[in-house]
């Protein structure tokens, strides 16, 4: 296994392949050169956030109502600060979770002080990467990943 990425259908035909850890674009660039496909292989204006935990559900159903809670292995796009994001529920966590696909860098400090706050009295914090020991149960094992540098 060269990732563990989320694909995401927006279109018929238009998707998202959501990384975790490596350059998945580059492999899938080659893919589409090597087979002489007619697809465009960009990486988006994106910036994912993971909402994940045993009060995600609680928080995300703060944040758009109660019609989040059906979202399974699904997605939605939602009105969220004044402009239509792609929320999904992948699933990928057995806390259970939801990652909000925010477009447009320019609003992701108010997406975070809005998260931050919905979440405030729960201890909800940051974590900058996934959960290393859910990871490992699930025989996801992390290769050494550095910016700007592609595992051996």
């Amino acid at each position: 296994m060269i990732n563990d990425p989320v694909l995401l259908k927006l279109a018929e035909d238009k998707f998202w392949l959501s990384i975790a850890d490596s350059d998945v674009l580059l492999l899938a660039k080659g893919i589409a050169f090597g087979r002489r496909l007619d697809a465009t292989v960009e990486e988006p204006d994106v910036f994912p956030l993971a909402v994940q935990g045993p009060k995600a559900e609680t928080l995300m159903t703060g944040l758009f109502g109660d019609g989040i809670a059906a979202l399974l292995f699904r997605l939605r796009h939602l009105r969220l600060l004044g402009t239509r994001q792609v929320i999904a529920r992948s699933g990928y966590s057995k806390q259970g979770g939801f990652e909000i696909y925010l477009e447009g860098g320019h609003l992701g400090g108010a997406l975070w002080d809005l998260v931050w706050k919905q979440g405030a009295g729960w201890r909800s914090a940051p974590v900058p990467e996934p959960d290393r020991t859910d990871r490992r149960r699930a025989d996801v094992i992390r290769q050494r990943v550095h910016p700007g540098e592609q595992p051996a």
